[in-house]
């Protein structure tokens, strides 16, 4: 089976989210087609997962794909996140379509209430037009999807993190309740930008930061970049997959302050390596299984705080943290990534 991954950009969650889907499914043929933005080119594929990158806009990557489509011979079209999504619009090949939003834009808080209505629309629209499978990261993605299109269907494919195909799960039992004799440090990891809500970190860090270290790992938008190192966070900027995983290990906590999410593969690698995480309280967060607690940055202050200062706590933290990683794992991903693929296929006949 021949699959076309399509993307809009590289780097962050959906390059790892595409690896994923790749180690999950080696028997199958992997390509990827992307359109790189700048500074986001931390992604590291292996060699047997060829990537075509697209100069110019949205409207070429997308022709571009469906051409590589009729001229490959690919029996599946994997789209990921919302604009690629569009290349559902486009005619004239019969690839089996499967679409993961990696969070649907209509859950973005950053914009109107008229650009969400519009947003949702769009989707709605889309999921009508042909038969497809929405491979949702989530529970809360698959109840949306139906929520769009009580016809649709969805199937969820837990956003494993990438070193369960490794070693590095077997060391996470080594972890303890206990909390380092070094400074702790808090960690978060991703782009710089409104959806991760670098604010309220650095408003995190600043109320706490004479006691703790804080790291984000990424880099993104110059005004909130700043804002969190006049907070006293330390920002990495984009370093190599390895590297960040480096910075996870290193932590005593993950505190995710996303605003919106679909299944951050930063935090299922920090459950996987063993550091505990706390997040925002989002409905997606929440369908996961993580500990959450609150969404302000005194709530999250006092989350924090507590961790470190009541062992009670902090064990049902780490409790929590590795259920997660109890019910998301490489076999079950594997089962329901291929069923997907196989409905897809199916559909397009």
């Amino acid at each position: 089976m021949k699959v076309l991954h399509v993307t809009e950009a590289l780097g962050g969650g959906v390059s790892t989210a595409i690896l994923n889907y790749q180690a999950l499914t080696p028997e199958m043929h992997h390509c990827v087609i992307a359109r790189e933005r700048v500074g986001q080119s931390t992604y590291s594929f292996p060699s047997e997962l060829s990537v075509t990158l697209v100069p110019g806009s949205l409207a070429a990557l997308l022709l571009s794909a469906i051409r590589m489509v009729r001229r490959g011979d690919f029996d599946i079209l994997h789209l990921h996140s919302s604009l690629a999504g569009l290349a559902r619009i486009i005619p004239g090949h019969r690839a089996g379509i499967v679409y993961t939003p990696h969070c649907y834009a209509f859950e973005r808080t950053d914009v109107s209430p008229l650009a969400r209505v519009l947003y949702k629309s769009v989707e709605r629209g889309l999921l009508s037009i042909r038969r497809q499978c929405v491979v949702a990261v989530s529970g809360r993605e698959a109840e949306l999807t139906t929520e769009l299109s009580n016809s649709s269907t969805s199937i969820v494919v837990g956003n494993v993190s990438p070193t369960d195909h490794g070693e590095y799960l077997r060391a996470s039992s080594s972890r303890t309740a206990e909390v380092p004799a070094e400074r702790s440090r808090v960690v978060m990891v991703g782009r710089i930008f409104p959806q991760k809500d670098p604010q309220l970190f650095a408003d995190i860090a600043a109320r706490l930061s004479s006691r703790f270290e804080f790291v984000w790992v990424g880099d993104g938008e110059a005004v909130l970049k700043e804002s969190l190192v006049e907070s006293g966070v330390r920002v990495t900027g984009w370093i190599p997959a390895e590297q960040v995983l480096d910075e996870v290990r290193a932590s005593s906590l993950y505190l995710h302050t996303a605003a919106w999410e679909g299944a951050p593969i930063s935090a299922a690698e920090a459950a996987a390596v063993g550091v505990s995480v706390i997040s925002r309280d989002i409905k997606s967060m929440v369908s996961l299984g993580y500990p959450v607690a609150g969404n302000t940055a005194e709530s999250l202050s006092m989350a924090v705080t507590h961790y470190f200062d009541c062992l009670d706590y902090r064990t049902t933290v780490q409790a929590k943290t590795q259920y997660f990683n109890r019910t998301v794992d490489v076999v079950s991903s594997r089962t329901a990534l291929i069923d997907a693929y196989a409905f897809a296929i199916g559909a397009s006949r």
